[in-house]
């Protein structure tokens, strides 16, 4: 053979060794991308099933599909500027109710809120406004001074708002005319910033006596204690506050949280959703016992109300 043959094979030769080493990667690069693919098309069953384990309802793999089906309609209708249809399984936010509601026939829990408002009370809002959810908040005078904008706000939205005193004292260890000045600084205070004088009061560390409670009958006020109370304000952790007050709530519950913790804020949203899950309707404590409160009584739950 001569010398220009023998350089022409080998030019062929190598040719075919790059031509077959193209076909593998691009073999490679097609696997790599389904399997991209596959594993992308299974994060949104991991996320519903991480979702579902968080609230302790547990999807079947049939409902996670179908909640995945749900979410890829919505983002094609959104793409379409369409209105998203809402997702198969999802749980229609519990309705606003401030009044007219028997809570002998629905589910009712009160979620109550002290010592605000604080700097993440509009986050609390924001949340409760997804579930078309009402609240009862307990604030303190020295906090209204320093955030009238966010009491504001707390009324806007319709929440009910209550009487915290004014600097968290026990009441039990005043004389009767503190009482009256924690109580009434307290109660012009938030007159002026929202225009309406609240009634209902909470005593500081839930702390009553047959004194203070002739006292604040005196003010003509009903006296707002619980029943479910996470201790928020000791065991700081989100997941703890969930567990605990969804645990604990059963129809009629009065619900003590504190808004000014960040993790009591993060919790929130977890409750709400699971607490509508199970077919709670959210509402106002004042609703809760249908507008029937009476000054100087104490209530913790309307649960033995109910017989449950």
């Amino acid at each position: 053979m001569t010398e220009a043959g023998t350089a022409r094979r080998r030019i062929a030769a190598v040719a075919g060794i790059v031509a077959l080493g193209l076909c593998l990667s691009a073999t490679v690069v097609v696997v790599a991308r389904t399997a991209g693919s596959d594993e992308a098309a299974a994060k949104p069953v991991a996320s519903a099933s991480n979702l579902a384990a968080e609230d302790s309802d547990v999807l079947s793999e049939e409902q996670a599909r179908a909640r995945d089906r749900a979410q890829l309609a919505a983002e094609r209708a959104r793409l379409l500027g369409l209105q998203p249809p809402a997702p198969a399984d999802e749980v229609a936010p519990a309705p606003a109710v401030t009044g007219d509601v028997d809570c002998a026939v629905i589910k009712c829990v009160a979620l109550t809120f002290d010592d605000g408002p604080g700097a993440q009370t509009s986050q609390v809002l924001a949340a409760l406004a997804e579930y078309n959810a009402v609240a009862t908040w307990f604030p303190l005078g020295e906090m209204v001074i320093d955030n009238p904008d966010a009491l504001r706000a707390i009324a806007a939205a319709g929440h009910e708002i209550g009487n915290h005193s004014w600097s968290h004292p026990q009441l039990t260890a005043l004389r009767e005319k503190d009482v009256d000045r924690q109580i009434t600084r307290t109660a012009d205070l938030i007159a002026e910033v929202i225009g309406v004088r609240p009634t209902l009061v909470r005593p500081p560390y839930g702390s009553v006596s047959r004194r203070v409670n002739g006292e604040l009958a005196r003010l003509q006020a009903p006296i707002i204690l619980w029943d479910v109370d996470p201790l928020d304000w000791r065991y700081q952790n989100t997941d703890r506050v969930h567990r605990s007050v969804v645990r604990q709530t059963k129809p009629g519950s009065i619900v003590l949280l504190h808004d000014i913790h960040r993790t009591t804020v993060a919790a929130v949203p977890r409750i709400l959703r699971s607490l509508a899950h199970r077919g709670y309707t959210f509402v106002t404590v004042s609703a809760l016992y249908g507008n029937s409160l009476q000054a100087g009584r104490a209530y913790t739950d309307r649960r033995a109300d109910l017989g449950r």
